[in-house]
């Protein structure tokens, strides 16, 4: 299994009056370092990893109702996810 480098980052939510929904910022701080981990199982650079978890997050606020309403957010998020490993530059 491929080791995720623990970095030291607020949690979304303690961030103050976000324009995130607090159930999307609950989500990332939740799935965050999960997301790393598979884009890292995948291949991915680290730095790579964190701009692929970016992506998949800027996508699912850009989802909005779509995302916090799904039957199962969690898959939704996981398709965003492989999408955007799927698309990304060098993928072979």
């Amino acid at each position: 299994m491929v080791e995720v480098k623990p970095r030291t980052l607020p949690s979304l939510q303690d961030l103050g009056a976000s324009i995130l929904p607090r159930e999307l910022s609950a989500f990332h701080d939740a799935h965050r370092l999960d997301f790393i981990q598979y884009a890292r199982i995948k291949h991915v650079r680290y730095e790579d990893a964190e701009d692929v978890v970016s992506k998949t997050f800027l996508t699912l606020y850009r989802a909005g109702q779509s995302f916090l309403n799904a039957s199962n957010p969690t898959a939704f998020a996981f398709r965003a996810r492989n999408t955007i490993l799927l698309n990304r530059p060098g993928w072979p």
